[in-house]
């Protein structure tokens, strides 16, 4: 990855990308313990990593910024302007098994999938659902599983949020996957189901994370362009994120669970 930057001691960092597809895996990424709210607590891995700066900006001229496994794109700490445009993040395989629900059985306690499969990577094995199967790491068991209504694009009418541990899964016919597992609440056929893994393994980072200094006075605008598979994962990446004071978040388009989408973000802080 070539980059074009200019440093002038801790005050000002400016890096353009020369327009084209980087790809970004966490081998050789910083290393750092991360506290972020409403995401797991631990060792990250980080592509991006700047601290102390008065004003950091970074030009993508309409580039995509390709991860690969549990990496975290950006994270500004304590950096008192950042400006972060025209460029766009995805992941190669998102951290999400989903699929439409095509038939329920309340009585024999199982539901019927077909598994959305361009762009996703899963197995069924010894009974077992992993996924992401990527990177070396997977998910043993759906976890955090919601209906999606396709019509309306929302959360589909007094649909649960579930936590699935399937007593079995297996292969049909047809690319079928059947979950047996008894549930107070069924999914609706026609609905797409996703799920996102065990809880407390599943929120590895946002997209981007902010922390500004309680000292910083000036204007801080940061305008990216976040192009993901529309999933719970990626909405949790691109919506989390955080700073100290005041945040207005706007310009958010809508999506959708089984495409990508491209999502706009422009965060805006004042004192």
């Amino acid at each position: 990855m070539q980059l074009e930057c200019f440093f002038d001691s801790l005050c000002y960092q400016f890096t353009q990308l020369p327009k084209g597809r980087y790809e970004f895996h966490p081998d050789q990424a910083f290393e750092k313990y991360c506290y972020i709210t409403n995401h797991d607590i631990g060792d990250k891995k980080v592509a991006f990593l700047l601290e102390g700066f008065d004003s950091v900006e970074i030009e993508g001229n309409g580039s995509e910024l390709i991860f690969h496994g549990q990496i975290f794109p950006f994270q500004f700490e304590n950096c008192k302007k950042v400006t972060v445009k025209n460029l766009s993040v995805d992941w190669d395989i998102p951290f999400l098994f989903q699929g439409e629900v095509v038939a329920v059985n309340e009585q024999e306690g199982y539901r019927d999938l077909k598994p959305t499969t361009e762009g996703f990577s899963w197995k069924v094995e010894d009974g077992k659902l992993y996924f992401p199967d990527t990177g070396g790491f997977s998910f043993d068991e759906p976890g955090q599983t919601l209906p999606w209504d396709p019509e309306h694009k929302r959360v589909s009418h007094g649909a649960w949020d579930t936590t699935s541990q399937p007593d079995r899964v297996e292969e049909l016919e047809g690319g079928i996957v059947r979950f047996h597992e008894k549930l107070k609440n069924y999914p609706p056929v026609g609905s797409i189901l996703g799920s996102k893994g065990t809880k407390g393994l599943n929120r590895y980072s946002p997209a981007f994370h902010a922390i500004f200094p309680a000292t910083c006075c000036s204007r801080t605008l940061w305008s990216t362009t976040h192009s993901a598979w529309a999933s719970w994962l990626s909405v949790l990446q691109t919506s989390l994120y955080q700073a100290a004071g005041c945040i207005y978040l706007k310009a958010v388009t809508g999506w959708f669970p089984s495409s990508p989408t491209r999502l706009t973000f422009v965060i805006r802080r004042e004192m």
